[in-house]
């Protein structure tokens, strides 16, 4: 993944407040494609469910030392799969 700030083509270096920005910038833009998703496709509490699976993902992921930023799809996929086993454990309701 690069290290450039999308707002800025130099890169941030690692611990500075622009890369501090920068890793909650990409990190607000991919939750908050997954949570449209998550809403668009099955509900507003499913997304709340989804958020909280996020960043309980984000929490226990291992960041490589020589990375400089998170794997936010890697998060998004854990958290995508934990709301599947979820979501797929429900009973199924006939109308």
């Amino acid at each position: 993944m690069s290290t450039e700030n999308p707002v800025s083509p130099i890169p941030a270096k690692t611990g500075s407040p622009d890369h501090h920005a920068e890793l909650a910038f990409t990190a607000e833009r991919e939750l908050g494609a997954f949570l449209a998703a998550v809403r668009q496709g099955f509900s507003s509490e499913a997304a709340s469910r989804a958020g909280d699976y996020w960043l309980e993902a984000f929490e226990a992921a291992d960041q490589p030392t020589n990375q400089t930023h998170p794997d936010w799809r890697r998060i998004t996929i854990a958290a995508a799969s934990r709301l599947a086993t979820q979501e797929l454990r429900k009973p199924c309701v006939s109308k």
